[in-house]
C-alpha cells in the first residue's frame, strides 16, 4: 500500500491509516479465531471418528462417551 501510495492518501483525506488497517485487523483475529478454534476441533473430533470407524465399525456417541469416559468423576 505504500507503494502505490495509497496510505499517503489516507493521511491526506484525514483518516488515520493505522486506525483503518492495524486495528480493524487485529479486531477480526480476536473475534474470528475462537469460531475457527471451534470448527477445527469440531473437524479434528469428526475425522478421528471416521478413522475409527473405518478400523472397527463405532457409533458416534459411543466414540464420544469413550472419549471423555477418563475425566469422568
Amino acid at each position: 500500500m505504500k507503494v502505490t501510495e495509497q496510505i499517503d492518501a489516507m493521511e491526506a483525506s484525514g483518516v488515520n491509516p493505522f486506525k483503518l488497517l492495524a486495528v480493524t485487523r487485529i479486531l477480526a483475529c480476536i473475534l474470528v479465531l475462537p469460531l475457527l478454534t471451534l470448527a477445527s476441533d469440531f473437524c479434528g473430533v469428526v475425522m478421528a471418528w471416521v478413522a475409527d470407524a473405518l478400523a472397527e465399525p463405532i457409533a458416534f456417541h459411543q466414540f464420544i462417551n469413550d472419549g471423555f469416559q477418563p475425566i469422568r468423576l
